[in-house]
């Protein structure tokens, strides 16, 4: 295994007014780096790509439940900037082309007051990464207006696990949105080329519901349906441990921190306070064979159902990004 370590650390003093610092630490939400991989020709021999994250308290003398850790469960992530010259998306407003957005590669959820430690798998990437040498990543774990104390240290593991395939090609699919009536509406369905040498091809995806309305604080705090169809074969991911009372105590298992600050027990719709997102990865080979164009489509429930319409109280949003991967 090759272990990359990006130095992201984003250290922003926050100062008294008598010039000390307000918490002993550093405090920030996001960092940027530029980041120098193998060459194009040794990243062609790893099959597996894995993102490692540690979060620590700034001061290690000082109880992590105080305001020494982060105090919040924000979501996290870790990101590419395309290559130049990528393609962007279409402006459905006035035709034109929007520049492509960073790439998110592993997301995570920050913990209550405690310090963390993730890996998880991020292998689709791979393809994303390929060409080798420098490419610029950002890493983000808070919103600007509550910058969290932090001490950040990302790692990108690259490895050969003999699998005998890895990922060629990635075709973006699907993004999320605000859940509610007009969700499903516009999602055209995705014609993607399969190469004839194509040895496995996976649907991979990243899903969490965030917000709610006043009453059922939909989609955080319930169970929604996302059903993606290959060809002929439908594959659906839920979340059924979503507003259960201790549904995230059993996310232990999944790198979660236990004993946190705030509510981390109560189940989230695909998510945990402290712990990696783990993404939604199905074999669909069989669906999408070797030589042939195939196409996905998209839809998100609740239920069973369209999404309700928004009611006084608004609506939550599924943070997604879904891909195609092919395997050679």
């Amino acid at each position: 295994t090759e272990i990359y370590t990006l130095s992201l650390h984003g250290a922003l003093p926050i100062f008294d007014a008598d010039g000390g610092t307000g918490d002993g630490g550093i405090r920030a939400g996001c960092a940027d780096t530029d980041a120098c991989r193998p060459s194009a020709a040794d990243m062609a021999g790893f099959d597996t790509l894995e993102v490692e994250v540690t979060q620590l308290c700034p001061n290690p003398g000082v109880n992590e439940l105080s305001d020494n850790c982060g105090a919040w469960d924000y979501l996290a992530w870790l990101s590419v900037a395309p290559l130049p010259g990528d393609a962007g998306a279409p402006d459905a407003g006035d035709g034109g082309v929007v520049a492509p957005a960073n790439i998110e590669m592993a997301r995570f959820i920050t913990s209550y007051h405690r310090e963390t430690h993730w890996v998880v798998d991020a292998t689709p990437m791979l393809a994303e990464l390929a060409s080798g040498g420098t490419r610029h990543f950002h890493w983000e774990f808070a919103p600007p207006w509550n910058v969290q104390p932090t001490a950040t240290t990302v790692s990108l593991r690259f490895s050969n696990q003999k699998k005998g395939y890895l990922p060629a090609q990635k075709t973006f699919l699907f993004s999320g949105g605000t859940f509610d009536d007009q969700y499903n509406v516009g999602r055209t369905p995705v014609q993607v080329p399969i190469p004839a040498n194509a040895k496995r091809v996976e649907l991979w995806a990243i899903i969490t519901g965030h917000g709610g309305d006043a009453i059922t604080n939909c989609a955080e705090f319930c169970d929604h349906q996302h059903v993606f169809t290959v060809g002929a074969s439908t594959y659906t991911k839920d979340f059924p441990m979503a507003a259960t009372q201790t549904g995230c105590i059993a996310d232990t298992a999944n790198m979660m921190t236990p004993n946190q600050g705030g509510t981390w027990w109560y189940g989230r719709g695909g998510w945990c306070p402290g712990a990696p997102v783990v993404p939604y990865v199905v074999d669909v080979t069989k669906a999408a064979p070797p030589g042939q164009t195939v196409t996905v489509s998209y839809q998100g429930l609740r239920g069973g159902n369209t999404p309700p319409a928004a009611d006084a109280g608004g609506t939550g949003n599924i943070d997604m990004v879904s891909y195609l991967v092919v395997y050679e």
